[in-house]
């Protein structure tokens, strides 16, 4: 896994511009945007070229421990006092251009980072009952 931090506010306007311009990511103080590096289980694949439709099991493993990365990252944050929001609403192509990303190398999110301005109420939340099996897929005991 490696990481790009960036807080330049001509950097981020390109970050935003391939993330569907949603301009609220320019209130955020930083960005960090976390790269999956597959090579590190593909080892023999000098032309290996990795987006949204790959399909080798190793890209899907290597996907899936950053993305626990970036969740413990963020919950590190919050406990610091940061506000943090894990976007993704780019292409592969289009994000690895704007931070000179090799394509062996997936982007498996951006995170703004910043102090937030709010502190909304908690939201309801669904019955732990409702949604737990037991033993089995359907059994609610």
């Amino acid at each position: 896994m490696e990481l790009y931090c960036d807080y330049r506010p001509r950097s981020k306007r390109k970050i935003v511009e391939v993330e569907h311009n949603q301009k609220w990511m320019l209130t955020a103080s930083m960005f960090i945007a976390v790269v999956a590096d597959v090579k590190c289980r593909i080892k023999d694949q000098s032309d290996l070229y990795i987006d949204e439709n790959s399909s080798e099991e190793e890209v899907k493993l290597i996907i899936r421990d950053t993305a626990i990365a970036i969740e413990n990252m963020l919950l590190e944050a919050d406990y610091l006092g940061l506000g943090t929001c894990w976007t993704g609403w780019y292409r592969q192509k289009e994000i690895r251009a704007v931070l000179g990303v090799p394509d062996d190398k997936y982007v498996c999110g951006v995170i703004c980072v910043g102090y937030a301005d709010e502190k909304p109420k908690q939201r309801p939340r669904r019955a732990l009952e409702d949604m737990v099996y037991y033993d089995t897929w359907g059994n609610k005991r």
